[in-house]
C-alpha cells in the first residue's frame, strides 16, 4: 500500500492514498504531485521561503470640517 508524506501537517505523517483523496485542503501539492508526477524532475525548482508580502493600509484622509452628524427627527403620528 502506498503512503504519501504530507507536507501539510505539522509532523508530516504518512497517509495512505485513500486518506489523502479524501482530504478536505484543496489542491494539495503531495497529492497532486502523486496523481500527477513530473516528466523530468530535475528540472523542477526547488521551493523557496519567500515571505508573504505586506499589504499597506492607505493613510486616513483628514475630513476638514469632522465628521458629518446627523440628528434623529421624531414625527408624531397624527
Amino acid at each position: 500500500m502506498p503512503y504519501i508524506t504530507c507536507t501539510q501537517k505539522k509532523s508530516q505523517p504518512k497517509v495512505s492514498i485513500e486518506v489523502c483523496a479524501r482530504c478536505h485542503v484543496k489542491n494539495c501539492p503531495d497529492y497532486q504531485a502523486y496523481c500527477q508526477p513530473t516528466l523530468f524532475p530535475s528540472f523542477v525548482p526547488e521551493k523557496t521561503n519567500k515571505s508573504p508580502v505586506k499589504k499597506r493600509k492607505p493613510k486616513p484622509v483628514p475630513l476638514e470640517n469632522g465628521p458629518l452628524q446627523l440628528s434623529f427627527i421624531q414625527v408624531s403620528s397624527i
